[in-house]
């Protein structure tokens, strides 16, 4: 019954909670590190977490898929950190820059490892970064031996037009297919819109879609109840 309730009469549900919600994670701080030689060498996602712990970092979000032939990957975010980290079948595979601009870094970061033809990429979305002063999120390509090109995702127009973007929703993980994106503006609301992001050879597109083909997983209607979407697929180190 819950999957046939209208998104609106949802979104109404919520607007209490969810602005609860957002004052569960609001506290913030700049980890104890020196990031310019943080390269977790020898490393499993599981030690460098537990560096980043010791450290004082806040929101640690680990992600968890598989790659080609059957491998096992992580990458790792957390506040203020100037890369994403990515680790392959427990081993350290290698980090990417995230280009944020000076005093705008990632804070509250989602990440979630997808397919992307026959190869592995990653989509990372943030609080309040800016990339060469516009709101984005960034496509990381994942190859055998490291990490290849990144791409930023211009969201700016969006994010205006919705009243900002907080706890976003990545739903799927098929970039040929698309993946769902949707977040809450800056009073902790979701969206009235659901949004598709799709690479069409070497083009990416993002449009909109019905807002009722989320709810074909349970997973969104209890984020659009006001359930952080990290903690959801298990993505946030407490």
């Amino acid at each position: 019954m819950r999957l046939r309730t209208s998104a609106c009469a949802l979104a109404l549900l919520c607007a209490a909670g969810c602005s609860a919600h957002y004052q569960e994670y609001a506290l913030t701080s700049f980890p104890e590190l020196e990031q310019g030689t943080l390269v977790p060498v020898g490393e499993s996602a599981e030690g460098f977490v537990e560096t980043l712990v010791a450290a004082g970092a806040t929101n640690i979000t680990v992600a968890h898929g598989i790659g080609p032939g059957g491998c096992v990957l992580d990458a790792v975010a957390a506040d203020y950190l100037y890369h994403v980290y990515v680790f392959k079948d427990g081993e350290y595979l290698g980090r990417a820059k995230i280009p944020c601009d000076p005093g705008r870094a990632a804070v509250h970061p989602t990440i979630k490892i997808v397919q992307n033809g026959p190869r592995a990429a990653l989509v990372l979305f943030a609080d309040v970064m800016t990339v060469k002063g516009r709101r984005a999120g960034l496509l990381v390509h994942i190859e055998d031996d490291g990490l290849g090109k990144v791409t930023t995702l211009p969201l700016d127009g969006l994010i205006d037009l919705h009243g900002g973007m907080r706890d976003p929703y990545v739903g799927g993980t098929d970039l040929a297919q698309g993946i769902l994106v949707t977040a809450r503006d800056d009073g902790g609301l979701p969206w009235p819109k659901l949004y598709v992001v799709r690479i069409e050879g070497s083009k990416l597109t993002i449009e909109s879609v019905p807002y009722g083909k989320g709810f074909s997983c349970s997973c969104f209607a209890d984020w659009v109840e006001g359930k952080d979407g990290r903690k959801l697929f298990g993505e946030v180190v407490e």
